[in-house]
């Protein structure tokens, strides 16, 4: 196993793009136009989960958009929405307690994170040759 760059990040939470203020206790069931998923997530965690909130909290509790299910279609590149395809990436975290999917341990290799008035950004490499979100990916980018 060699440690293959988080092409997922880095994750970049800047104000000017985007001025949502929901909070997760107020959040709607669904904020944007042809989603699959749900804003109103649970506590715990489930492999299963169709939650679609990020969180990015710290260098060991942040989260990414990927592809639900495995397959040679999941590729976020096949995945995003477009006029044929819907909102179906959710979100994979790093920590238990949001109501979304979790990353596996090991799977992340490295990860830096930077905060500033601004903006929020992680970045990392990972190894997910034997990990989810989907093991027979190299790479995956949100």
């Amino acid at each position: 196993m060699f440690p293959l760059p988080l092409l997922l990040l880095p994750i970049i939470a800047h104000a000017q793009t985007y001025s949502a203020t929901y909070l997760p206790s107020n959040a709607p069931a669904q904020s944007e136009e042809g989603q699959t998923g749900t804003n109103r997530c649970s506590t715990g965690s489930n492999q299963t989960s169709d939650c679609q909130n990020a969180y990015i909290n710290s260098v060991t509790d942040w989260c990414v958009w990927a592809p639900p299910n495995p397959g040679p279609d999941s590729v976020i590149g096949n995945t995003e929405p477009t006029h044929s395809h819907k909102r179906i990436e959710v979100a994979w975290c790093t920590k238990d307690g949001s109501g979304t999917r979790l990353i596996p341990d090991g799977a992340i290799t490295g990860a830096h994170f930077v905060q500033t008035p601004d903006f929020v950004q992680i970045t990392g490499a990972c190894s997910l040759s034997h990990h989810a979100p989907h093991s027979s990916h190299h790479h995956q980018q949100a």
